[in-house]
């Protein structure tokens, strides 16, 4: 192996840590040669510090152009992406699929989460009134309404948005011949369906995190997918499901947005995600001070004029207001 640190694989480096992936050779053969030779003509730090260039002459201003500092040549500073095998992606959801199924079938029925029957109350609701029940809603049956929908009062999901339930109603109105547990384990199979979009959403973000450094884009794909809690809520009828696969997509698109390629209208599909993971529980505006951070933090790096800066804020709020403002209207009283 070459001398200059440039060539050394990181892998190779790190291969006590991370023995199995350095033996499968994470990074694609044809793509780790084009990557080598570009930094074998990179110039070597030493040689540089060594023998320094010239000085820039002055500008026609009469001033020194800034020089770079031999420092960003260095291939550490700027690492070559590196695309994962897809093969570890797949397996992940695999290991989604075959733990979350073993939950599915072992956890009791309408005992493994207290709400579970509460949730299944509410899409039945949903399924035969076309509307979200509301905390005030009147009984309009001669018997208790937790009678009628066999488990639970539904008006206890008042306060939670309807993206779960609208999102399983089609699905109940299909199995409305099977009995009530054979449409439960279809429902559970759905809500654990929806969860498995997390791990490719999981798996596109650390790519754009840790791009020169495939080991932990898989390492951390796997641990989005192995979090027993998370499983054991996708095994069962649960909303924050959507929330937490909603929040998942709205990362993502902020990731893209607050990045050096962002835009408005990438500022504007984050907030009509930001909305749409709202809809699925308000938990998820807790993502709001964080995404300021990055809004202030691309405008000082971009060196955004502050109308530019505003009005990608503008669209990330437009977003949000389109798909979920109706819904805070709806809380609050509002009449549309």
């Amino acid at each position: 192996m070459s001398d200059n640190p440039v060539l050394v694989r990181p892998w190779q480096q790190r291969s006590r840590t991370f023995p199995l992936l350095a033996r499968r050779g994470l990074r694609g053969g044809r793509t780790q040669a084009r990557h080598i030779k570009a930094a074998s003509l990179a110039p070597d730090p030493a040689t540089l510090s060594a023998n320094p260039p010239p000085p820039t002459p002055p500008s026609k201003e009469g001033k020194a152009a800034p020089q770079r500092s031999s420092r960003c040549l260095s291939s550490y500073d700027n690492p070559p992406f590196v695309e994962p095998p897809r093969r570890w992606l797949w397996l992940a959801v695999a290991v989604h699929f075959l733990l979350g199924g073993v939950y599915l079938g072992i956890l009791p029925l309408w005992g493994a989460v207290p709400d579970e029957p509460l949730h299944y109350s509410c899409i039945k609701y949903d399924a035969e009134l076309l509307r979200q029940p509301t905390i005030t809603d009147p009984r309009p049956w001669g018997e208790p309404l937790a009678v009628y929908c066999f488990t639970a009062d539904p008006c206890g999901t008042g306060g939670h948005g309807p993206l779960y339930y609208w999102l399983s109603v089609p699905l109940f109105r299909l199995t409305r011949g099977l009995t009530v547990l054979q449409q439960l384990y279809v429902l559970r199979l759905w809500t654990l369906l929806l969860s498995s979009l997390m791990i490719p959403l999981a798996w596109a973000m650390l790519r754009r995190l840790f791009g020169a450094e495939p080991e932990l884009v898989v390492a951390g794909t796997f641990l989005v997918a192995l979090v027993p809690h998370r499983l054991m809520l996708s095994a069962v009828v649960y909303n924050d499901i959507a929330c937490a696969t909603g929040t998942f997509a709205y990362l993502w698109l902020l990731q893209r947005a607050a990045g050096d390629e962002g835009d408005r209208r990438g500022w504007f599909l984050a907030g009509c995600a930001l909305g749409l993971a709202f809809l699925g529980k308000r938990v998820a505006l807790v993502t709001v001070p964080g995404t300021l951070v990055a809004w202030y933090l691309q405008r000082r790096r971009l060196d955004w004029t502050a109308g530019r800066a505003w009005l990608a804020l503008g669209a990330w709020a437009l977003g949000f207001a389109l798909v979920g403002g109706w819904w805070i209207a709806r809380e609050r009283g509002w009449s549309l």
